[in-house]
C-alpha cells in the first residue's frame, strides 16, 4: 500500500520537472516503474482530477485538482468551500453564468461553473481557454489596463460572438491572485449600466471569497 502511494507521488512530481505532458511510456522510463503499474496510477489520478489527458494523444498533464490544492487557504478552507456559496449568491443576484478559474500556464481553467437561470450561455468545470483572450485569464495574468486596475475588474467582449464577460481577482493572505471569479452573459442583455451593476455584485462576491481564504478586505 505504501509503495503504491509513493509511486503515485513520484508520478505527480514527475510533471513538476518541466515536462507539461507525458505518456505512460515516458513516465515508466523516467521513474523506473513498470508500464502496467504506471497505467493504473495514471488512470486513478485522472479519475480523481489530479491528472487529465493532454493535447497530444496518449499524454497526460496535471489536472485542475492540483491547482485547487495549491490555492488552499492557510486556515484550511479550500477554494471550493470558500467560493461555492458566493458563486451561488452571485448567480442568483444576476441570473448570469458564473465561473471560478485558475491559471495553468497560458490557459485559464474553470474549477467551478454555475450556469445562470436566464442565460443560454453554459459553462463547465475543466474548460480551458487562452488566458490572454478572456477576462478571467487577464486577471490571472495580471494583464489589466490602468482603467481596469483602478476599477478592480476586467471586461472582455470578444470571448465569443455576442458574449461579454467581467472578472475580478480572488486573493490569498498575502494579496496574491489565487483565482479569478467571472460573470459571463449575453452582451445584448448586459448594456453598460447593467454591466456596471453586475460588476458591483461580482466585486462583493470576490471580496467575500478572498476573505474566506485569508485576505482581509471588506466587501464593497
Amino acid at each position: 500500500m505504501l509503495g503504491s502511494v509513493r509511486n503515485a507521488a513520484r508520478v505527480l512530481r514527475a510533471f513538476a520537472g518541466g515536462d507539461a505532458e507525458m505518456g505512460v511510456t515516458d513516465l515508466s522510463r523516467r521513474l523506473g516503474i513498470g508500464k502496467s503499474t504506471v497505467h493504473r496510477i495514471v488512470s486513478t489520478l485522472t479519475a480523481e482530477g489530479l491528472l487529465e489527458r493532454g493535447r497530444q494523444r496518449g499524454t497526460y498533464r496535471l489536472g485542475p485538482a492540483v491547482e485547487e490544492l495549491a490555492v488552499r487557504g492557510t486556515d484550511g478552507v479550500d477554494l471550493h468551500e470558500a467560493s461555492l456559496p458566493a458563486l451561488a449568491t452571485l448567480r442568483q443576484a444576476t441570473g448570469e453564468t458564473v465561473v471560478l478559474a485558475v491559471r495553468d500556464g497560458d490557459e485559464a481553467v474553470y474549477v467551478e461553473a454555475l450556469t445562470g437561470d436566464a442565460a443560454a450561455i453554459a459553462a463547465r468545470v475543466g474548460t480551458r481557454l487562452p488566458a490572454s483572450r478572456t477576462a478571467a485569464g487577464r486577471v490571472l495574468l495580471g494583464a489589466l489596463s490602468p482603467d481596469e486596475q483602478s476599477r478592480g475588474f476586467a471586461v472582455q467582449d470578444a470571448e465569443q460572438p455576442g458574449v461579454v464577460a467581467i472578472a475580478a481577482p480572488v486573493r490569498g493572505t498575502d494579496g496574491s491572485v489565487l483565482a479569478a471569479m467571472a460573470l459571463v452573459g449575453d452582451s445584448a442583455r448586459m448594456p453598460g449600466p447593467q454591466l456596471r451593476q453586475h460588476a458591483v455584485h461580482l466585486l462583493d462576491a470576490a471580496a467575500v471569497v478572498s476573505g474566506r481564504l485569508g485576505h482581509h478586505e471588506a466587501p464593497r
